[in-house]
């Protein structure tokens, strides 16, 4: 569900608020001037009306000047019919044909008849048109004047929360990095927000930087233990007296040992900084080191009925910790034959620095290879023998390095690692 942006929301809300207060504006004069209009004309006309009266009171052979404006009618002079008709008070707007009239109307005292004085109004009421729609153009260009500074300080307001929401995603998550700017003209919530994404990343930083030494020295710690346990093993495995009832067990016990020995390296190389190792690194030959990894699995895939096969052709170089790179390709390969029966494991390069390795399983269907990915890319534990692919995908991803499974059609997975290439001219070595 897509969700409205602040700046939409802060537009519609000003431009609602603004149609809001123009529509009070406009009903509210026009309110005000109708009012003004009916108390001026009834003040006028009950002036004028008293004023005729008071004349004829004193003189009954006056009579009020009937102009194309001003009309006045009493008993002696009859009034129009439209006129008539009205009851007593003030009539305003009053249409007669093509003319337009404010009419008072009064009832004689202790006489049938009414007193009528009519002001014709119909120029004004022209005027006030005009004068009606000169307003409501000023009032629209008002609102569109005040429209475009509203879109525009909109923009300008949350121009420094933009930015620095694009700024989030460039962040690394270990907490490096340079701390984030705020300009000097952002507000001070900005200012805020800024300075408590920066203590957040500091506090990012202090908590891998503890955990990286944490695992740093439980690793060392386990390195010599795991070393007597390897050596102890293998050399009860040399000794020609060692009985075969016991030799199954003291080989189970000597490749758990190597495989805690490989779990301790890569923790110790994921404790590292990434670009200091890779400063260590030296240019590896996995044509060179391929034989004796196949070697160290050959009697596990033997008794699963299973081949390990290299076309790997010399040289094949990469730029990498031996161990590390040791370690990679081993717990592939364990992997391959944990998810196997029996079969061909066939080991090759795709490309310039890609190491694929196929087994002959039963593969994956695309949603199960969708729910792999989504956990190794979540940090999850995906063991299928080993230290487990998702170790396996941190010590790549530490390293730079592209970790793919591709399910084949007829069956199987094929696990592919780039490593970083070593340029052609440069010595093996070096």
């Amino acid at each position: 569900m897509s969700r409205p942006s602040l700046r939409r929301r802060l537009i519609v809300g000003l431009m609602a608020y603004l149609a809001i207060l123009s529509a009070v504006f406009v009903t509210h004069g026009y309110w005000v001037n109708e009012r003004t209009e009916q108390a001026v004309w009834e003040s006028l006309l009950r002036s004028e009306m008293e004023f005729f009266t008071t004349r004829r009171a004193q003189d009954p052979d006056h009579f009020a000047p009937n102009t194309d404006l001003l009309q006045f009618f009493d008993g002696n002079t009859p009034a129009p019919a439209a006129f008539e008709r009205l009851a007593p008070g003030v009539h305003d707007e009053l249409a007669i044909g093509h003319r337009q009239y404010v009419v008072l109307v009064e009832q004689v005292p202790g006489q049938p008849g009414k007193r009528v004085l009519a002001l014709d109004i119909t120029d004004q009421e022209q005027d006030e048109v005009v004068l009606a729609t000169r307003l409501g153009a000023s009032v629209l260009l008002v609102a569109l004047l005040l429209s475009a500074l509203i879109y525009f300080g909109v923009d300008r307001l949350i121009k420094p929360l933009t930015q620095l929401v694009k700024t989030i995603p460039t962040l690394k998550p270990d907490g490096r990095g340079p701390a984030l700017e705020v300009a000097p003209s952002a507000p001070s919530e900005i200012a805020l927000m800024t300075d408590a994404l920066n203590g957040y990343g500091l506090r990012i930083r202090d908590h891998i930087e503890r955990e990286k030494e944490f695992i740093n020295l439980a690793s060392h710690e386990l390195r010599t233990p795991i070393a007597v346990i390897t050596n102890a093993m293998q050399v009860a495995l040399d000794r020609e007296d060692t009985a075969d009832t016991v030799r199954p067990y003291l080989e189970r016990a000597h490749r758990t040992s190597v495989e805690m020995n490989e779990l301790s390296n890569m923790l110790l190389a994921l404790a590292r900084d990434p670009t200091r190792i890779q400063k260590e690194a030296r240019e590896v030959d996995l044509a060179e080191e391929l034989p004796s990894i196949i070697e160290d699995h050959t009697l596990v895939a033997d008794n699963k009925e299973l081949s390990i096969e290299s076309q790997l052709q010399a040289p094949f170089r990469v730029d990498a910790p031996p161990q590390v790179v040791r370690a990679v390709i081993s717990n592939l390969l364990r992997n391959a034959i944990e998810n196997s029966d029996r079969g061909r494991i066939l080991i090759q390069a795709s490309g310039l620095a890609t190491l694929s390795i196929q087994d002959p399983g039963h593969g994956m269907s695309g949603e199960e290879m969708s729910a792999l990915y989504t956990r190794l890319t979540r940090g999850g534990i995906v063991r299928s023998g080993g230290i487990g692919l998702g170790l396996i995908a941190r010590i790549c991803q530490h390293f730079g390095w592209k970790l793919q499974l591709d399910s084949q059609v007829q069956g199987g997975t094929v696990a592919s690692v780039t490593f970083a290439p070593i340029a052609q001219d440069r010595p093996l070595g070096h």
